[in-house]
């Protein structure tokens, strides 16, 4: 199901714990040796977008429970900031 009113939209990051999850929308992405990791972040700690960041969709998906998920990309990040699939529920605006 394709929710078309949240592409090339703009909007904040309102979850302090907004996490970033796999392509199957089920798994939640964590940080590997090898990856850019922000400052207080470690190996295996949750990919999260830091609140208040604000963010583009560029896609959507629903999953079995009709719940919608949107794949954001940080608007003026650091390359650390990871973007991904997270629940659209976890944007403001």
């Amino acid at each position: 199901m394709v929710i078309p009113s949240y592409i090339g939209k703009t909007f904040l990051a309102e979850d302090n714990d907004t996490r970033i999850r796999h392509d199957d929308l089920l798994t939640f992405a964590k940080y590997q040796a090898g990856d850019i990791i922000p400052l207080g972040k470690q190996t295996g700690d949750f990919k999260t977008v830091p609140r208040r960041a604000e963010v583009r969709v560029s896609q959507t998906k629903t999953d079995a429970n009709r719940n919608v998920f949107v794949f954001v990309e940080v608007l003026n990040a650091s390359p650390e900031i990871p973007s991904g699939w997270t629940k659209a529920m976890n944007l403001e605006g």
